[in-house]
């Protein structure tokens, strides 16, 4: 080959070297190439020419002038040496450059003989690198619908945050009225409704309508106690009593019809099944028929979705649209699947409704239905946690965005239930007021609001919401009755309130039928002379079948037990009991006239309302079935003695309590609240010119003897002697009532 054309060849490859940006590859080429022209006179010399003196020695790390121009051998071994080098480099160089994805490069090499042997590694790691890349898009992929995922995670934490801002709202709103008295004077449970127990309205005084003590406890406490005496065989008729005495609070008509509307709301239909939407019921016209999910808080758009508006057409055929907004029609069919599983199965309708809070947090319908479905599991279960966290969805349904009025009112109302049958009426307050701020001209919110305020004692505050009421509503049956009620209770304005009761009664709206209004009523009319007036109101109750009769007029009662006035100590079945404290008068006594020489200490003023005129107060050693500790320490003979009479000292609808009447005291004739109870006087100091009448028969107390008397029928006393009158009150169970019932029954 001439020094020319090598000239030539050495040009030509530095210009590819410098397209290509590598020396190294180059010189190894130039070896390659050499190697093709002259395998068999490979020299020291041909390599040396090939390059320049400097890049040669640089890139073999020795200089040609040490070496002997005669050694032959020597430049063949470094030759040698150089091309093995040479092929490991140009491997390297092209893994390289197939990694940094260059091998787009052109070099001479694609078309040598080793081409063939790198080929299969470049194929391989071609293929690699579209595996790998598939693989990154997959991870981007996910890493996409992560943010997705938390953009809906964040967008529901936003929903929860703003219901729960909203339920510390409503507990923060209740703190004022949590502070206030709770001395109850006032209740519309319907544990003690006068229909339940079939008696009548408490027609007297001796407890003045304080019931508080059963908002205390817990009300399926009450099922589980039955639950458990049903397995030990207890009596059957008593089952029903403790059933009802767990049912909701507010007045029955008033319950009875949200009962009503909720069944004709949200009534199951097994056609539903079959129903099959029409397309044609559908139609979709982008954009003007799509809309965005917006929640309302603080107006911002939490989670944008495109759903179908339903048509008009579709609307008006829809069974359940007065409780479905627009929100809810796009997931009607997943909504009514839920519903129709609640008679079947509530926990399976409970997960459905779960399922579909997780995509719709805003929507009311799914809200109310998973409120329900805690509500009929928390009766199931007998269980207040679930009670309590149904309480709290319901009220949660209120908070959302665009729910229709039917709705609204079946979770408004039926929240305020189950509020008030818990016991927690403060909280009741709060979303009845929200009732009324949504249904400002309807008159029964504001009403039950005033119901409300009665059962947690503040009856000043219930008058002012009654007289709004009446000056909006001058008609309105409800407000006349309660606010003739608390006339008569609280002010003794008996004129006006006869008024108001009369005229109440008369328009015989919801809620105005019942045994405390007839009572109170014909209470009023006696007080004020007219007793034929006040017998009428009597006889018209119980033909209402609110009394037991014109005289027993006790509102807490179990019909199965025999009424009558007056009982002998064999018809009470207490006779030996009865025998042995008779034996040990003096002793019961002494203790008693011992608490009279201390300045009267302990004893307390009657407060009821039932004295006309004169003093009489009463020193309570046992009271609703628990034995007041500090007082018996002052009198331990006589409760020694009641201990050993298991159906005094835990009778809890009864009191063990000594009496003082002084000269001069006339009580009114009323009735006790109960007819589940007979009460025995023990004369301890009886002086002459003492009455007692129990409905037409007048008797006297006798020292050392018992009289005994059902104080659910109406009795009236006169002290005109010159001294005091003391005695031993007794209360025991009625005798007809089962084991069951006496610890089941609710305490008075």
């Amino acid at each position: 080959m001439s020094a020319e054309s090598q000239t030539r060849k050495r040009k030509d490859r530095k210009k590819r070297v410098k397209e290509s940006g590598s020396e190294r590859i180059e010189y190894l080429l130039k070896k390659y190439e050499d190697a093709e022209d002259d395998e068999d006179n490979l020299s020291y010399s041909s390599a040396k020419g090939l390059i320049d003196e400097d890049d040669f020695n640089e890139r073999t790390g020795s200089d040609h002038h040490q070496h002997s121009s005669g050694s032959k051998v020597g430049f063949f071994a470094i030759a040698v040496f150089l091309l093995l080098l040479g092929g490991l480099v140009t491997l390297t160089a092209l893994i390289f450059l197939e990694l940094k994805d260059t091998n787009e490069v052109t070099t001479p090499i694609a078309e040598s003989r080793y081409a063939s042997i790198l080929g299969d590694l470049v194929e391989e790691r071609s293929k690699e690198h579209e595996d790998e890349e598939s693989e990154v898009n997959a991870e981007e992929e996910k890493e996409e619908e992560k943010d997705d995922s938390d953009d809906r995670v964040e967008e529901g934490e936003q929903i929860d945050e703003y219901l729960t801002h909203h339920r510390q709202e409503f507990d923060e709103s209740e703190t004022v009225i949590d502070g206030l008295d709770n001395d109850v004077q006032y209740s519309f449970s319907e544990e003690e409704h006068p229909n339940v127990e079939k008696g009548g309205a408490v027609s007297g005084h001796d407890y003045e309508w304080n019931y508080q003590e059963r908002f205390e406890e817990t009300k399926y406490d009450e099922h589980e106690k039955a639950s458990e005496v049903e397995k030990n065989g207890d009596a059957v008729s008593a089952e029903t009593e403790a059933k009802d005495s767990a049912n909701e609070v507010i007045q029955s008509e008033f319950e009875q019809s949200i009962r009503k509307e909720e069944q004709t709301v949200l009534q199951e239909h097994s056609d539903l099944e079959e129903h099959n939407v029409p397309e044609e019921a559908i139609r979709i016209e982008a954009p003007d028929n799509l809309y965005q999910e917006r929640n309302v808080i603080e107006g911002e758009v939490v989670n944008t979705e495109e759903k179908a508006v339903p048509s008009e057409d579709w609307r008006n055929s829809y069974e359940h649209v007065d409780v479905t907004n627009e929100y809810d029609y796009a997931i009607h069919d997943e909504l009514d699947k839920a519903e129709r599983e609640i008679e079947k199965s509530t926990t399976e309708a409970k997960q459905l409704f779960d399922a579909i809070l997780q995509s719709y947090k805003l929507s009311p319908r799914a809200t109310y239905g998973k409120a329900r479905c805690l509500d009929k599991l928390s009766e199931q279960k007998r269980s207040n946690a679930i009670l309590e966290e149904s309480v709290y969805v319901y009220r949660d349904v209120l908070r959302l965005p665009n729910v229709s009025d039917a709705l609204f009112r079946l979770a408004g109302e039926r929240c305020v239930e189950r509020m008030t049958f818990r016991g927690f009426i403060a909280k009741a307050v709060s979303v009845q007021q929200l009732l009324i701020e949504r249904f400002s001209n309807e008159a029964k919110y504001r009403n039950n609001l005033a119901v409300l305020y009665l059962l947690l004692g503040q009856n000043k505050a219930a008058k002012e919401i009654l007289e709004e009421v009446l000056r909006m509503f001058p008609n309105d049956g409800f407000a006349k009755v309660h606010y003739g009620f608390i006339l008569k209770i609280d002010d003794n304005d008996y004129t006006t309130a006869i008024q108001y009761l009369q005229e109440g009664i008369e328009t015989g709206e919801p809620g105005t039928v019942d045994g405390r209004f007839y009572f109170q009523l014909g209470d009023a009319l006696s007080k004020q002379g007219q007793h034929q007036e006040a017998l009428k109101v009597y006889e018209s109750g119980a033909a209402k079948g609110l009394f037991l009769s014109a005289y027993q007029r006790s509102l807490y009662n179990v019909d199965t037990l025999t009424g009558r006035p007056w009982w002998t100590s064999e018809q009470t079945t207490y006779k030996g009991h009865l025998e042995k404290l008779e034996k040990n008068w003096k002793v019961i006594k002494e203790e008693a006239v011992a608490l009279l020489d201390e300045n009267n200490k302990g004893f307390i003023p009657e407060s009821e309302g039932l004295r006309d005129t004169g003093v009489w107060e009463q020193f309570e050693l046992f009271a609703r079935g628990k034995k007041f500790k500090d007082n018996c320490a002052k009198a331990p003979k006589t409760c020694r003695l009641i201990e050993e009479i298991p159906d005094a000292a835990t009778c809890n609808r009864g009191q063990v309590k000594f009496s003082i009447m002084h000269p001069g005291t006339h009580v009114w004739s009323h009735t006790g609240p109960t007819n589940c109870r007979l009460r025995a006087h023990l004369g301890l100091v009886v002086p002459s010119g003492l009455r007692i009448r129990v409905v037409n028969d007048t008797r006297q107390w006798i020292e050392g003897r018992f009289i005994i008397f059902d104080d659910s029928f109406e009795h009236e006393v006169w002290h005109e002697g010159n001294s005091y009158r003391l005695v031993l009150i007794v209360d025991f169970w009625h005798p007809e009532l089962t084991p069951y019932q006496k610890r089941t029954l609710s305490p008075i």
